[in-house]
């Protein structure tokens, strides 16, 4: 991969046109690779995600951008996400079209009994181990059918996924602002035809950081420098000469609850834990007794007895709606709480006060729900669906992109066709 002679091109090009640019040493482009000719008269399409951005956001916080897209393209009142409601499972699910307990990506943190190794956001070798992550991403059926992507810190993104990256992705840097990262979009958006990437992924993360409660100043501030950052990508594409072509889909992954008036409950107040290991905490924790079948039916009985639990399932029992059950990296025993519930592994007197939100829960709790809007030439100007799932995500955008889908997928490309024009 010789990407010097593209870096040295790309920061050029920032200076001309006056928009900011991530360093060098942090994108990463597949040189070689170009648009296949019947590829580059497609549509484009930016998938923005906003990360623990509640759809009740619009309506309590000044964010008249975001608002507006809303109002003016298509919307629904909020999108469903998948169970559990954590970041890296829900940024998957909508990019693959796919449950975790089919794509793999069942949670923030993962023990795999199978593998014998642990996953945990933000531990790069585990974030970046393909073995990871099943299914196929968008980027991949992009890139496989001759269409450039670019991904801009989307989970997943920097992991060769069946031997796959996007064509354009970037080291994660969590304190590259915003308004930078929308730049970056732009600058993807500014090259030539055959290097120009159709599918932008692009992360922004701000509203999620700290986890902060709906309403508080912290996430009003964090709404609005969003909502100017969307503002700052909109008017970028506006001014472009592609502007015509370009589809701009807004999404979050999750909802924030408040849970500074929860309880939390310690499983070692209930149970001995000794040769078990405890994989995340919160909302959800995952129990697994290495074949001790005994051990796993004793501490079924004791959390069920002692917790002020959802559910406290052994795999078999997930229910069915969460699509988890398939996986062996749900747990032997999965607890759930209620929000705003939570659960820890044992009490640890003097040490600091968690964070006063969190999420995690039922996707049916209304504080978990999740964001969608979207506008552009693809869509039919205001136009609303019922709240949906957001597995119907990945065949809505290989349906403007024009791409083959992965047949394997759980999203349906019927769910969300009433947003489209017709070709």
């Amino acid at each position: 991969m010789n990407a010097s002679p593209l870096r040295f091109f790309f920061a050029l090009l920032a200076l001309l046109i006056g928009v900011r640019a991530l360093p060098a040493q942090e994108v990463i482009v597949q040189a070689e690779r170009r648009n296949a000719p019947a590829q580059q008269a497609k549509p484009y399409v930016v998938l923005v995600s906003l990360d623990g951005f509640h759809p009740g956001y619009v309506k309590s916080v000044p964010a008249p951008r975001i608002a507006r897209l809303r109002r003016e393209g298509v919307s629904a009142p909020y999108m469903i996400p998948v169970f559990p409601t954590k970041t890296f499972p829900n940024h998957y699910s909508i990019v693959t079209g796919m449950y975790p307990g089919r794509h793999g990506i069942v949670g923030n943190q993962m023990w795999d009994p199978v593998l014998r190794d642990s996953f945990k956001v933000g531990h790069l070798a585990s974030e970046r181990d393909p073995r990871w992550y099943g299914g196929e991403p968008v980027w991949v059926t992009a890139e496989r059918q001759g269409m450039l992507s670019a991904a801009l810190y989307w989970p997943g993104s920097q992991v060769p996924i069946g031997g796959v990256l996007p064509a354009y992705h970037a080291r994660y840097d969590q304190s590259v602002t915003s308004a930078t990262r929308m730049d970056q979009v732009l600058r993807w958006l500014r090259l030539p035809p055959d290097r120009r990437p159709h599918l932008v992924t692009v992360y922004i993360s701000e509203v999620d950081e700290g986890h902060h409660p709906p309403g508080s100043p912290q996430v009003r501030a964090a709404v609005g420098r969003v909502d100017e950052a969307v503002s700052r990508l909109l008017d970028g594409i506006a001014r472009l000469p592609i502007a015509g072509q370009v589809n701009v889909v807004l999404v979050s992954d999750h909802g924030m609850q408040d849970v500074r008036n929860g309880r939390t409950e310690y499983l070692s107040d209930h149970i001995p834990l000794q040769g078990v290991r405890v994989v995340g905490t919160g909302p959800t924790t995952s129990l697994f007794f290495d074949g001790d079948t005994a051990a796993l039916e004793r501490a079924r009985t004791a959390l069920r007895a002692g917790l002020n639990a959802a559910g406290v399932y052994r795999r078999s029992e997930i229910p069915a709606r969460y699509r988890l059950g398939a996986s062996p990296r749900a747990g032997d025993l999965l607890v759930e709480m209620r929000a705003p519930d939570l659960v820890a592994i044992r009490r640890r007197p003097g040490a600091p006060k968690g964070d006063p939100a969190n999420h995690g829960y039922d996707p049916r709790t209304p504080s978990m729900r999740a964001f969608f809007a979207a506008n552009g030439p693809a869509f039919r100007p205001r136009t609303r669906v019922p709240a949906f799932e957001n597995v119907h995500i990945y065949p809505l955008l290989t349906t403007i992109l024009r791409l083959r889908p992965n047949p394997a997928i759980d999203g349906r490309a019927p769910v969300l066709a009433p947003l489209l024009r017709p070709r």
